[in-house]
């Protein structure tokens, strides 16, 4: 167990490796050895408290990406969070923020991927392979039904998701926004996409193909929002003063989620007071 008396100390070598990456020399070679050395005792500080390493490292690594002026620190820290991906991506008693970064940072970092500059390129490439060695590509989404251990932002999302889901089958929208009238699914023999790249388009031969919900769908709509509005709205009638404030606004945002997402089928209401809510 590391000696939290031992923290001040950490602290202050830490901040001696943070200062020492991306160092700047006119003669190379000591540059790079900083930077190497800066990199490896970060990699073995975050071993021993990964919660006052890793953090800092990531936030100056955002900050350098759209640095003009010290371009050279993003190659730098890429080099030493390679270091530190393990410690990234693990969840341990006393840390597990780090897994919060990595869709961020996988987003952040596409701009290292740049043909003029190689070792930009390569350092972001490893950095990617260091991550996906460690970590499992799968689709979790059906887990909020087998798990109940997860956070405000999973329902956050279930309520978007809830939201989409109901105007994808209900609202009148346009298959697709392009302008061209050419099928695109033709085989390139016949039609090459390019070609009509940027040309002038004939709104008056444009044929724009509409979604309108069948029956099917409007069916299904409504029988997915009897499943769950009802339910929460006599959960919140009869345990509105016994549940935690949490609970209610759980509860609020899926009959909201709901509301929203049928909104475009819900017949007028022409009375103040609504019956059978």
């Amino acid at each position: 167990m590391f000696n939290d008396s031992l923290k001040p100390l950490l602290q202050l070598f830490a901040r001696l490796a943070w200062y020492n990456i991306g160092y700047i020399d006119w003669e190379s070679w000591l540059a790079q050895d900083y930077t190497k050395e800066a990199a490896e005792a970060c990699q073995y500080l975050a071993m021993l408290r990964p919660e006052s390493i890793v953090s800092p490292i990531v936030d100056k690594l955002l900050l350098s990406i759209d640095n003009l002026i010290e371009a050279h620190r993003f190659t730098s820290l890429m080099h030493c969070l390679k270091r530190m991906t393990r410690q990234l991506v693990r969840q341990t008693s006393s840390y597990f923020q780090g897994q919060t970064y990595i869709l961020p940072l996988l987003m952040s970092v596409l701009p290292g991927i740049d043909l003029n500059d190689i070792e930009k390129t390569s350092m972001t490439l490893d950095f990617f392979d260091a991550i996906f060695m460690l970590i499992s590509c799968v689709d979790c989404s059906s887990a909020v039904h087998t798990r109940n251990d997860l956070n405000e932002d999973s329902y956050e999302a279930i309520a978007k998701a809830i939201q989409n889901l109901l105007r994808s089958l209900l609202n009148i929208y346009p298959m697709n926004y392009r302008l061209t009238r050419e099928k695109l699914d033709e085989p390139f023999i016949d039609f090459l996409p390019i070609r009509i790249w940027g040309q002038n388009a004939d709104f008056d031969q444009i044929q724009v193909q509409y979604h309108i919900p069948n029956v099917d769908e409007i069916d299904f709509a409504c029988d997915f929002v009897n499943t769950f509005i009802y339910s929460e709205l006599m959960f919140l009638k009869e345990n509105f003063l016994k549940v935690s404030k949490d609970e209610r606004l759980r509860s609020l945002t899926v009959i909201s989620s709901l509301a929203i997402g049928c909104f475009r089928i819900v017949s007028r209401i022409e009375s103040k007071e609504v019956p059978n809510l």
